[in-house]
């Protein structure tokens, strides 16, 4: 590979668009490099160092990816034209462990010029606009809202793994539980059908100090209930 060529995939974590690397050297070098097996093209204008795929070759390339160098690639695909949603925002906010081969999301406006394609689903949003407050930078990378995020990836998690990160985000305090109810009346159809309108007002899990002591409180299961359960 050409050695300026090189050092903006190093630069780059192992991946290269096509409009930085055109800055520093000509098309045919990334064609040759392309050509050469170096490098290999997981999304339109997006191109990471072929060592870094697994053998895995039924996979959409960019599923062949560590998650993390994943999301990376479809964050520099959208190039501002959409965030990270639904598991692969979870993800960024540190409230899931993506898995190698997982589907990537992003969000976008009506208008915007991305479309799903193999290993990255893109969902229209109308009245999504790409600044604070809609989405906000985590990590580097440009994310919808927390709340959003998990009333997005409620309907794609397994039963079982649902509730963690809501209890999560609230207990380290990474949103509130007014927040959640707001986000979840404005897309209600996803949380269990149009009839179901949770009213939670308040969640506490944790530990909590008295007299200056602190006393570490353990939960071996947890409830929820329109009334007062047991003690």
């Amino acid at each position: 590979m050409n050695a300026a060529l090189r050092e903006l995939v190093e630069r780059g974590g192992g991946l290269v668009t096509r409009a930085v690397a055109e800055q520093v050297v000509p098309e045919w070098t990334l064609r040759r490099a392309c050509g050469s097996g170096d490098l290999v093209r997981v999304l339109p204008e997006v191109f990471v160092a072929a060592h870094l795929l697994n053998d895995r070759p039924e996979q959409p390339a960019i599923g062949r990816l560590d998650p993390a160098v994943g999301i990376r690639a479809a964050q520099a695909w959208a190039d501002g034209r959409g965030a990270l949603s639904h598991l692969s925002a979870l993800a960024t906010w540190g409230l899931r462990r993506p898995r190698a081969g997982d589907l990537l999301h992003l969000s976008a406006p009506a208008g915007a010029g991305i479309r799903s394609r193999p290993g990255v689903a893109v969902h229209r949003r109308q009245g999504l606009l790409l600044d604070p407050p809609h989405v906000v930078v985590r990590r580097g990378l440009t994310v919808t809202r927390l709340e959003q995020a998990l009333v997005d990836s409620w309907p794609l998690l397994p039963s079982g793994e649902r509730r963690a990160p809501v209890i999560r985000a609230v207990n380290d305090r990474l949103t509130t539980p007014q927040r959640l109810v707001e986000a979840m009346r404005a897309a209600p159809k996803q949380w269990y059908g149009r009839t179901w309108r949770p009213q939670l007002t308040d969640l506490k899990i944790g530990w909590e100090s008295y007299g200056g002591a602190a006393d570490t409180l353990w939960f071996d299961d947890v409830a929820l209930g329109a009334t007062r359960i047991g003690c």
